[in-house]
């Protein structure tokens, strides 16, 4: 039975709870007759969405509105570890933007003190105990989550980076970009730039060889191997990039990793 408080504007309580999520899970499409939002404390979990994918990395939030169908997964060869707090109430458009950031760090506030008080009420049997502290917190998560909206400047940045990191193996380009975030190519390119200090086709590049830099540090394939995994033609270009970039090669990759 369904733990529930009755807070202010029409929200409703549910759950909220710390999920270890194992390497290889998977989620197969579902959806749920509440509102959903996941955070990622640590690893790489991908989402998906109709046509769109989202890699979402530590900070990163995923909301999805109630009855929003959705599909996750756990990328890493680790354990994904992940905030989950489920409410009703209409607070949200239905087609609210997925992808957030919590820059501030008080979005995994709220959410710890509401798993906090949902293991509190677990272990007491009183499903309404601590109703009023209930209450404020989930007002003030949605809040915060009202501020975190995909049409600011900054989160168009985390939305296509997450847009990105998604499909490496693929090939990208900056109308592509622009096209997913709803602006003008002209604009997304003076946006990102302002707002980075790369351009779009720049932070593409960068973002590949951080993820062959992982490959490399945390697999034993070989460059030929990881090359097409991220997106670059050969293993000769990748090695030039990652010392341009990175200013190291495989060798000293590999000997500073801990599985070494």
């Amino acid at each position: 039975m369904a733990r529930e408080c009755h807070v202010g504007r029409g929200l409703r309580f549910r759950d909220a709870f710390l999920v270890h999520n194992d390497a290889g899970s998977h989620y197969t499409p579902h959806s749920h007759v509440f509102n959903e939002i996941v955070l990622v404390q640590s690893g790489r979990y991908r989402a998906r969405l109709g046509n769109d994918e989202y890699i979402a990395l530590p900070g990163d939030i995923l909301l999805y509105t109630a009855r929003t169908p959705h599909e996750e997964w756990v990328e890493s060869k680790d354990t994904v570890m992940t905030w989950t707090c489920w409410f009703y109430g209409d607070v949200f458009e239905p087609d609210e933007p997925i992808f957030r950031h919590d820059n501030t760090g008080k979005i995994q506030t709220f959410l710890a003190e509401l798993c906090s008080l949902y293991t509190y009420r677990l272990f007491t049997g009183h499903e309404t105990a601590r109703e009023q502290e209930c209450r404020d917190i989930l007002v003030a998560l949605v809040d915060e989550l009202n501020r975190t909206k995909q049409s600011g400047s900054a989160d168009v940045i985390e939305k296509s980076r997450a847009y990105i990191r998604s499909r490496l193996a693929e090939p990208l380009t900056v109308p592509e970009l622009a096209r997913h975030a709803g602006l003008s190519r002209c604009y997304f390119s003076h946006l990102y730039r302002t707002l980075t200090g790369l351009t779009p086709s720049d932070d593409i590049k960068r973002l590949r060889v951080e993820e062959a830099k992982r490959l490399i540090e945390t697999t034993t394939l070989p460059l030929r191997e990881i090359a097409p995994k991220v997106g670059i033609a050969n293993e000769y270009y990748l090695s030039r990039l990652l010392k341009s970039l990175l200013k190291t090669g495989v060798r000293q990759l590999r000997h500073a990793s801990p599985e070494e």
